[in-house]
């Protein structure tokens, strides 16, 4: 099967998101955290796109819809253990977020295995994955001008309700749209049963 370019934006965020990314942070040094800032919202940004282009182009297709959430996957979860060894997200967010991801990760591999489909992302799934940006963004920028000048930290970086709200938001939309997929999964497993 040929590859369309939304298909390839995905591919390369696949393979290389979660290192391109990840690598500078484990460095310590508030210019690579900088990269790794700047590296990030590149990545953000093509998750947009090639779901944009794939819509607009009529390109969607099953091993898009199966690959972008896997490419997200890849793509958060090594950052989400970086930060939480950083000590910036903490570690039951990091933990729940985690399990998450992997758990539908699994129960998508397996309805599609099974000739139950492939499930793309769902409107809420699309929400959590922004709040995932928005929480890595803010502890990387955190981590940042922490390593930089930690006497001129900006205000809302050291705002305790930013630090804990924004990562209890990005987990409360990871778990209720984790539970809505496992219902879906579940329905779409009952219903030839239920028909015979």
């Amino acid at each position: 099967m040929r590859r369309t370019l939304p298909d390839n934006l995905t591919w390369s965020r696949l393979w290389f998101g979660g290192a391109t990314s990840g690598i500078p942070c484990l460095f310590h040094c508030w210019w690579l955290m900088l990269v790794a800032f700047i590296i990030m919202c590149i990545w953000e940004l093509s998750d947009l796109l090639d779901g944009f282009l794939a819509r607009l182009w009529h390109q969607t297709s099953d091993w898009g819809k199966v690959n972008d959430p896997r490419a997200d996957v890849f793509f958060h979860v090594p950052l989400f253990l970086i930060m939480t060894h950083l000590g910036r997200i903490p570690w039951w967010v990091c933990g729940t977020i985690c399990a998450r991801e992997i758990m539908i990760t699994v129960g998508r591999h397996f309805m599609a295995s099974t000739g139950n489909g492939a499930h793309g992302a769902k409107t809420l799934g699309k929400f959590k994955t922004w709040s995932y940006g928005i929480c890595l963004g803010y502890a990387i920028l955190q981590e940042m001008f922490l390593l930089h000048n930690p006497e001129a930290i900006p205000g809302f970086f050291q705002n305790e309700w930013a630090s804990i709200g924004i990562p209890s938001v990005a987990t409360t939309l990871s778990v209720i749209s984790g539970v809505m997929y496992l219902h879906n999964f579940w329905t779409k497993i009952r219903k030839p049963k239920q028909e015979m």
